[in-house]
């Protein structure tokens, strides 16, 4: 591998990636045989950690670059077709498929939009007014902290660095079984009526997915997260 340097990009890429091997045919990465090949520890992979308990999207985003290439493989033979007719059909297969892709793509980040109340619950509250006491308290129910609110408890405290006095006097707390919550000063819930209303005023909503309105080509919503504030002032 000394001449590595001057070799040509098509010699290297079979020397450190053999499915790239090209000038072989049997090896060529069009082959069906070969884009099975290399699918498939991906799709064991991803019936191996469908058995898991706890489950998230980011535990399979690295097969999707391999989905990829056995797509763009399958949407090459659709339109390399040798007849007239047929190729015509298959780059309007492929066509459809890209249209849709695209349609998926707009709905879904549509729907995404709307599907972090806790995010949104927890800015809304960041902005409102301290309590006047030493230390403004935020309780965080279940759904907030799976929805986004994380990264919003660190607007007025550490990791970030912040100039400002009033900082250090925000404390947030996702405790699934606090002792009191008489202790907090806001409260993010999701079922509001489950507090008093001699101890807490409602201050606002947040609203998230609910559905999709196909008659109307709509994402339609419903009020999800409420917060709440303590009556008793200083908390």
């Amino acid at each position: 591998m000394a001449h590595l340097p001057y070799a040509p990009p098509s010699q290297v890429a079979t020397r450190l990636c053999p499915p790239c091997a090209t000038n072989d045919k049997t090896n060529s990465p069009h082959s069906p045989s070969v884009v099975r090949e290399l699918l498939t520890p991906y799709v064991i992979f991803v019936l191996l950690i469908s058995g898991l308990g706890h489950k998230e999207w980011r535990f399979v985003i690295y097969v999707v670059p391999m989905i990829n290439v056995a797509a763009a493989v399958g949407a090459k033979r659709l339109i390399a077709f040798p007849t007239g007719f047929l190729r015509a059909l298959g780059q309007l297969v492929v066509l459809g498929l890209v249209v849709g892709n695209i349609a998926a793509t707009l709905l879904l980040t549509a729907i995404s939009r709307t599907n972090y109340p806790g995010g949104k619950a927890l800015e809304f509250v960041n902005s409102l007014p301290p309590s006047s006491g030493p230390r403004t308290s935020v309780w965080i129910d279940n759904l907030a902290a799976q929805t986004g609110a994380s990264l919003f408890t660190q607007a007025h405290s550490p990791p970030y660095f912040n100039t400002s006095s009033s900082s250090d006097s925000w404390a947030y707390s996702k405790d699934p079984n606090p002792t009191s919550y008489d202790q907090f000063t806001y409260l993010v819930v999701e079922d509001p009526t489950a507090y008093p209303t001699e101890k807490w005023n409602f201050v606002g909503s947040v609203e998230a997915f609910e559905r999709v309105d196909i008659k109307r080509l709509r994402v339609m919503t419903k009020p999800t997260l409420f917060v709440l504030r303590n009556k008793a002032g200083a908390r």
